[in-house]
């Protein structure tokens, strides 16, 4: 399972140049080689990190924690300190899967307490069922359980994430069945994730949801959680939706299908060249993740390094995505051209990138 939602940082500038070396390659694509120095790219995390825009500091501080590089461990101390929820639940979730420990604070976020699995913590509030559940509390699950098929549950997308996590039984069902009575931005979340926890009643949850809906947002909504789910039966639901009648919906499935190998990569050029910016966005955030399980073709490359200057954030930061997946951070010609003064979400990724090789 790749995620449970589609959930994507946008850089909100557009990319200049720093110091380049026009020979370079990778694999059997030419490039231009951009190459930073190790103390350049901790400086950039630093100041990305100390940014008075939370959604800058959320992306330096996961990026950089997720580099596993020896400076990333000034963090440990005050992250979970930080006055943003969202800042300290990427990075709980970053040093989950970094095996980084981190420092706790009595400020600490509840889920992101919950992420790095301190449910002792939680003593009361909203998330204390939840909490008690996840550490083995049989009552507290029933009720949990109750309150879920009764659509019961937080808005918060970190809650469906712990629970796709926790993996607790009954839990699918219980989110299967509830998808159908909980507030409208829920319902879908929440049958995606019965289908992440394999529950038999998920897919069949989705399709009474989508059903119900005819129109084509909250099918793209489905289709692209479906494609971060990846596995069989999801990618045998978006083989059936790339067949459909909406030309928007079947064309964001048949991209989708990139990833699971479905659909050709040549496929995936033209949809870089597409005139809708969204088709481009979804387009680069596909060849991100295939980047993950197989090379990209050298035409790929050069697409998706002409598209790291295209005019939309969300086609330049998928791009930016893939290229990193696909290989050396050297393969992303651009950068901000001074990402200490005016650090971006971007250049957060290439610096953390950078860090991977100086380990």
């Amino acid at each position: 399972m790749r995620g449970t939602s589609a959930i994507v940082w946008v850089a909100c500038v557009y990319l200049g140049c720093v110091t380049a070396h026009p020979v370079g390659s990778l694999g059997q694509v030419a490039v231009e080689e951009t190459v930073w120095t190790e103390s350049q790219a901790v400086e950039t995390l630093r100041a990305g990190a100390e940014s008075p825009d939370p959604s800058i500091r959320a992306v330096a501080v996961s990026a950089w924690i997720g580099s596993a590089h020896p400076s990333s461990a000034v963090l440990g101390g005050w992250v979970l300190a930080d006055p943003s929820s969202h800042v300290q639940r990427v990075s709980a979730r970053a040093a989950l899967e970094a095996g980084v420990p981190l420092t706790f604070h009595p400020t600490t976020d509840v889920l992101a307490a919950l992420w790095l699995d301190d449910s002792v913590g939680v003593a009361s509030g909203e998330y204390r069922a939840l909490a008690m559940a996840i550490g083995g509390d049989g009552p507290s699950l029933a009720q949990l359980l109750a309150d879920l098929s009764e659509g019961s549950i937080s808005a918060e997308s970190d809650v469906l994430e712990l629970l796709v996590r926790s993996d607790l039984k009954g839990v699918g069902d219980a989110l299967a069945q509830g998808s159908a009575l909980a507030e409208e931005p829920v319902r879908l979340p929440m049958a995606m994730a019965a289908v992440a926890l394999g529950s038999e009643e998920g897919v069949p949850a989705v399709a009474m949801l989508l059903q119900d809906d005819q129109g084509e947002e909250l099918r793209i909504e489905a289709v692209e959680a479906m494609v971060h789910l990846g596995d069989s039966r999801a990618v045998n639901w978006l083989e059936r939706t790339a067949k459909g009648t909406s030309e928007a919906v079947s064309m964001h499935a048949k991209i989708g299908l990139i990833v699971s190998g479905q659909t050709a990569m040549s496929f995936a050029a033209e949809a870089l060249g597409s005139p809708d910016r969204d088709t481009r966005a979804w387009a680069a955030e596909c060849l991100a993740m295939a980047a993950e399980e197989r090379p990209l073709p050298r035409e790929l490359i050069t697409r998706l390094q002409a598209s790291v200057r295209d005019e939309a954030p969300a086609v330049r930061w998928g791009a930016v995505q893939a290229l990193l997946a696909a290989g050396s951070p050297s393969a992303v010609s651009s950068v901000p051209s001074n990402p200490v003064d005016q650090p971006d979400a971007v250049s957060m990724l290439i610096a953390a990138k950078w860090l991977e090789t100086f380990r």
